[in-house]
């Protein structure tokens, strides 16, 4: 199996049941120790498709994997962006609370019983690691061939669908696209796991400060209850105003990471080696899957 756009939808496929597999299991081996439940999953969910992934295509990990230095301007402006784009982030998540309760909410709060140090590795590291090294190295890889704009939105349609959860996945999906634009742009893979350790990490400090802060009890309730439009018009606000500043970080973000050819429209520009695409489709059976399997879950869980 070569790598390919096909690919990607396979072992994307392969993430999702490997996630079905240790939910089926963990009903039988409970762990109490929230810290070794979540980096068991971690392991389990994403090291089996990627042990898989390198057995069955043989590919050299060097070439899966960018792990180039990004450099002091790109860790600042990357910080930056992520940072200012939160509102848009936030006004997203409670538009789609709206339709969706917002279950990672949830998760979120529980992270206030830890001190810092934990939850922030549980919430913030771990799935910058582990996702990232999945998503925009696995996943993102096969699009080598496939034009740009195809590959990051394929990607962070893969991203989106992985976390099973309606009210995320347009959360989901805006960040995985965004995220494969940084590692396009920068040639490294550390420019999305910064960018998803930023973003994790203040929505968990955030939640901790609310948390501790006000109400356990009302803040559960306002969590627990679907969004109205009301509710939504300040994140709205909000998101208007912080686009000036998130449209000039990525002026700047651009200037400072041209690609070296010109007329490399294609993911492979992250090897400099390459001065065309081709035209691979990307609509393939697994993720007709995915989509069903997606659905059904979602039906289950709302029906």
């Amino acid at each position: 199996m070569k790598l390919s756009a096909f690919t990607a939808a396979f072992f994307s496929l392969i993430l999702i049941l490997s996630m079905f597999v240790f939910s089926f299991l963990f009903g039988f081996f409970k762990i109490d120790n929230m810290l070794i439940s979540i980096f068991s999953e971690e392991i389990f969910v994403f090291g089996i498709p990627t042990f898989l992934f390198f057995y069955i295509t043989k590919a050299n990990p060097k070439d899966v994997f960018s792990l180039h230095p990004i450099g002091a301007a790109n860790i600042i402006i990357i910080f930056l962006i992520s940072i200012t784009m939160q509102p848009i982030l936030m006004s997203v998540s409670a538009f789609s609370s709206i339709f969706f309760e917002n279950d990672a909410s949830e998760f979120l709060q529980s992270m206030a019983s830890f001190p810092a140090l934990p939850a922030l590795l549980m919430a913030a590291l771990m799935p910058a690691f582990f996702e990232e090294m999945y998503f925009r190295g696995i996943i993102f890889s096969n699009y080598r061939h496939v034009e740009i704009k195809k590959a990051c939105l394929m990607t962070g349609l893969f991203f989106g669908l992985a976390h099973m959860n309606p009210q995320q996945f347009l959360y989901a999906f805006i960040m995985g696209t965004v995220f494969c634009y940084f590692v396009y742009r920068t040639g490294s893979i550390f420019s999305s796991m910064l960018s998803h350790f930023t973003i994790n990490g203040t929505q968990t400090i955030l939640s901790a400060y609310m948390t501790r802060n006000f109400s356990q009890g009302a803040v559960s309730q306002a969590a627990a209850e679907n969004s109205n439009f009301s509710d939504f018009i300040p994140f709205f606000v909000l998101s208007i105003i912080s686009l000036i500043p998130v449209i000039l970080l990525f002026i700047a973000f651009e200037r400072i990471n041209k690609p070296k050819y010109s007329d490399i429209v294609s993911e492979k520009a992250l090897d400099f080696n390459c001065t065309y695409y081709e035209q691979e489709k990307v609509l393939y059976w697994p993720l007709i899957v995915i989509l069903i399997i997606y659905a059904l879950y979602i039906l289950k869980i709302y029906i």
